[in-house]
């Protein structure tokens, strides 16, 4: 997940050739942030 200040098309496409699946925009809002992690599937203790 990319959390930065730019929120063009083309940033976002940047982030996404970097990897990133997700990609937010400061400021960040708290409930957009719960949101992405509880769709995050659960891990798998070692």
């Amino acid at each position: 997940m990319a959390l930065i200040g730019w929120g063009a098309a083309a940033d976002r496409e940047r982030a996404a050739q970097a990897g990133f699946n997700h990609h937010l925009t400061k400021p960040l809002d708290p409930l957009v942030l719960e949101d992405y992690l509880q769709k995050l599937p659960p891990t798998v203790a070692q």
